[in-house]
């Protein structure tokens, strides 16, 4: 075989690559969607931001478990918190527990804790959805219709639940609001974002991040709305999200310094903790002790608590820190491709093994740099090796 037959046999491999990748790219698919991912990862951790002090933590660690007994609580025990939060002036009090753990007692002070958080006025009570076969899930309470919100742009689908889990009719009737406590992992295991919405027989619930953003605010539920873009508005906020109305958050703590301050759950209900400090701040409680509580792999730490990845995902919400995919983005990958798929027909069958090899590995290295820059400057993900 000459020369000009190699050449011509290179040209073609590189064409039927070139045609699997733009396909793969405008069917949604990504060839190599681990190493973007990882890519993207890297460039999340270099942007971590201080964390707020308008919004702390009380952990129900296992410190605090010793000292008070065996988990779940009696209901006493939540109401004694959450009224000492209010007598301190919280809005708004987000208890960020399994909706189990709130659920109907009559033997376990349900009374006293709905009695608590109506008195308070500000407290966002959690919920959990299930994705399972529809068959299985009961119908939900008529009260909790009320509580969702109407649809928005016919551009956005949000995810669509089955059934659901939640606090006692009692305490959510009770309660400034409630919000979903939902977070999907990726295919790797790693949660990068959370729907900020999820659809329930014909209505729309919010996650509870944005249902407390909306109660610190003083913004009844219904003023969330779907936008085009698409995107959510909260009054003036606007938080960008994709077709499905999940939101990219931007961390604002690894458990180094500049994370959010925790305090023990036993600490705060002994008086060990002034109660000033949490005046006029947003307050998540949740379930830190190991075994027990919630936790995450995230792009910034393999076991992040439930409840601080919540606490993230309100300050990105109230102090806008977003990762997005604009349009514009879109095209450029677009670009990039069709520059790609000119290198791999019409240079690369053309150049030697080595310049070959060190060409090759100078684009990549380009096209990751890129990414890290957009993310790291302007936090804009542009999907550069898909």
């Amino acid at each position: 075989m000459n020369r000009c037959s190699l050449r011509h046999s290179d040209q073609l491999v590189g064409l039927a690559v070139a045609v699997l990748c733009v396909g793969a790219f405008l069917a949604g698919l990504s060839p190599v969607a681990r190493l973007e991912q990882g890519a993207y990862d890297i460039g999340v951790a270099a942007s971590v931001r201080p964390a707020s002090n308008q919004i702390d933590i009380i952990d129900i660690d296992q410190a605090s478990i010793d000292r008070i007994g065996r988990w779940p609580w009696p209901h006493a025990v939540i109401a004694g918190l959450i009224s000492r939060l209010s007598a301190a002036g919280v809005r708004p009090i987000g208890p960020d527990l399994p909706p189990s753990a709130l659920g109907a007692t009559a033997a376990d002070g349900d009374a006293g804790l709905a009695g608590a958080v109506r008195q308070a006025g500000h407290v966002v009570l959690p919920m959990r959805f299930d994705f399972h076969d529809a068959g299985t899930s009961p119908a939900p309470p008529p009260w909790l219709a009320r509580m969702g919100i109407a649809g928005g742009d016919a551009s956005a689908a949000p995810l669509q639940a089955t059934g659901v889990q939640l606090p006692s009719a009692a305490l959510a009737q009770a309660a400034a609001g409630i919000g979903h406590v939902n977070a999907r992992p990726g295919p790797d295991g790693v949660v990068r974002n959370a729907p900020m919405l999820v659809a329930y027989r014909g209505r729309d619930f919010p996650s509870l991040p944005l249902a407390m953003a909306a109660e610190q605010l003083r913004r009844p539920g219904r003023d969330i709305r779907i936008a085009a873009g698409p995107a959510l508005t909260l009054g003036s906020l606007r938080i960008p999200t994709d077709s499905r109305l999940r939101a990219w958050p931007v961390f604002h703590t690894s458990g180094r310094r500049g994370g959010f301050k925790h305090y023990a759950f036993a600490d705060v209900v002994a008086g060990k903790v002034p109660p000033a400090l949490f005046a006029h701040k947003a307050v998540l409680v949740g379930v830190t002790a190991s075994g027990i509580g919630r936790t995450y792999r995230t792009p910034v730490n393999g076991r992040m608590p439930a409840v601080e990845f919540d606490a993230n995902m309100l300050q990105s919400i109230l102090h806008p820190g977003f990762f997005t995919h604009p349009a514009w983005a879109r095209a450029l990958e677009l670009a990039i491709l069709v520059l790609a798929a000119f290198y791999l027909i019409a240079v690369l069958p053309r150049l030697g093994a080595a310049v070959a090899a060190v060409i090759t590995i100078l684009m990549l290295l380009s096209l990751l740099s890129v990414n890290f820059f957009a993310l790291t400057t302007i936090a804009v993900w542009i999907r550069t090796l898909t």
